[in-house]
Parts: C-alpha cells; structure tokens; sequence
C-alpha cells in the first residue's frame, strides 16, 4: 500500500521550500528569477528540477559554459536556465521562457515600467486663436521676411513704374505640411497682389508668353486688411525656363 499524497497545502510548502533551496544554490535572489524557478518546478516537478541544477554545479566545477561573447562565462544560474531550456519540448519551452511569458511574469510582480503618458491630443485649427492669443505677452521680433510665389498670372496691370499682378493659391496648390502642424479643412483660398518693378517684370514678361512657362516671385509680404488678400513686393523676378536658361550658361562658362 502507497503513502498517501500530501493535502495540497503540505505539498505547496514542500514546493516552495524546494524553490528556496534551488534559489539559493543557484545565487537567484530577485523577484523575477524566483517566478521563474518556480514555474520550472511546477511544470518539471521538484526531483528533475533538482536534478538539473546538480547537472549545472557540475558544470560550473569544471569549465563552464561561456557566453555568447565569449567574454566571460555564464554565471551558475544562466548554465541553469540553459540547460532547462533545452531539457524542455519547443511548445513548453516557448510557454515558460517567451518574452510574453516574463512579461507577465515582470507584471505579477510589478516590475514593469509605468506606461509613457499619451501624448496632448493634437492642436486643431479650430483652437489657434486661443493659442494665439496665449502669446500676446510674449512676441518676438522679425528681423526678415521672404516668401516665393510660383504660378501664372490671368491678367496683369502695367502701370508707369510696377506691374500688378493677382494670384490665387486654393487647397489643390496646398503643400504637405510636417505632421501635426494643423491645417483647415477645406483649405480657403488665399489671394496675393504683387507688385513687381518696371525693371523686373521686363525680363520675364515675353518668357511668359510660353504657355509652359511658370512665373518664381521671390519678395516680402503683408497683410491687406481692407482688400483681405496678402500683398507681396518682389525683390527677385524669374521664370522656370529662364532660371534654366541662365544655368546652362553657367555651366557652358564653366
């Protein structure tokens, strides 16, 4: 007749005592190295865990096992966790060693790392007044101003010394903005009336009759609050087939 199995709490004190003994032979003090110990004694049973951390001392006496480096050798419990694993099948061994297997095991104990916070929901459109209106107190100072305008003018209006032109950017001829930069929707459209020196507009002006051919202002802006449009002054007046021109011709002098 067979010794009765110990009642569950007497067997789960045999098992935690084992635990401790193979901690301590092994050196594994922290909290996730015993998790582990103990999921191995439960899944392989005390005797053979036993028996493997004899086979790990005996392997410590004599060489060890080194790193993958090579640099130093594995410690007594690394040769432990190396030889369990391969003693263990792939599924079971996947089950006790996965790396979503210590995370849970990192998140029973409380080891894990607090979440990142969430980011700030992105800016809208709708909010830049108020955002503006944060920075009152706090303006800087423009030291230059440039923008540079690329399109073909419909009609333009010669007088004595500038020529007037309107230009109209709708969402089509919008650029992609950085992410997170906020953008309305629909983009509305945005007219700029340039004046472009007598001087200037005389270089670009039969260029211009090429249907191909597309307008580059380069100049300073500011707002026409009555007319509601930007008013832009050219300081540099070219076209795309012009600027190639004056390319191939550097490169020809050179």
């Amino acid at each position: 007749m067979t010794d009765p199995s110990p009642p569950p709490d007497q067997a789960e004190a045999l098992i935690e005592a084992g635990v401790a003994q193979i901690a301590a032979t092994l050196h594994e003090h922290d909290k996730l190295p015993l998790k582990q110990i103990r999921r191995i004694v439960h899944a392989l049973g005390l005797a053979a865990t036993e028996a493997i951390v004899a086979e790990a001392l005996q392997i410590e006496a004599a060489d060890g096992i080194p790193v993958v480096s090579g640099k130093r050798r594995r410690t007594l419990g690394g040769i432990f966790f190396r030889l369990v694993k391969k003693s263990l099948p792939k599924v079971q061994r996947k089950r006790l060693f996965s790396r979503a297997a210590a995370r849970a095991s990192m998140a029973r104990l409380g080891l894990l790392p607090p979440p990142a916070p969430l980011p700030p929901p992105p800016a809208s459109w709708a909010t830049r007044a108020e955002l503006i209106a944060g920075l009152h107190t706090g303006r800087g100072k423009l030291t230059s101003v440039k923008i540079m305008l690329m399109g073909r003018p419909s009609e333009v209006s010669e007088q004595a010394d500038f020529t007037l032109l309107n230009l109209t950017v709708t969402s089509a001829a919008f650029p992609t903005l950085p992410k997170g930069v906020p953008l309305p929707v629909p983009v509305p459209p945005t007219t700029y009336s340039v004046f472009v020196g007598k001087k200037h507009w005389k270089q670009v002006a039969e260029s211009l009759k090429q249907p191909k051919d597309v307008l580059i202002i380069e100049g300073t802006q500011m707002l026409n609050a009555a007319g509601k449009t930007m008013v832009v002054f050219a300081t540099r007046t070219t076209t795309k087939l012009l600027r190639k021109a004056d390319l191939v011709a550097k490169q020809s002098a050179g």
